[in-house]
């Protein structure tokens, strides 16, 4: 992976990472627990688990986006 690429997979991270947790908290949801994710960096994001399920189904979509974009 070239410097460019992390670059942008750490931005697209930290985005839909944000969203995911801002939707949680406002949303109000219960049982919000700290979830560490290891993506080219450490990052602590507070969600409930059914956020963290979407965020992750929403992640690897994103995962094969960039990917595809990247082939292209």
């Amino acid at each position: 992976m070239e410097k460019s690429d992390k670059h942008d997979y750490v931005i697209e991270f930290e985005k839909l990472i944000a969203k995911y947790e801002e939707e949680c908290r406002r949303q109000k949801h219960e049982n919000i627990s700290m979830r560490i994710y290891d993506v080219a960096h450490l990052r602590i994001a507070y969600l409930c688990p059914l956020c963290d399920k979407e965020f992750r189904e929403a992640w690897n979509k994103k995962l094969k986006e960039m990917k595809k974009q990247r082939e292209s």
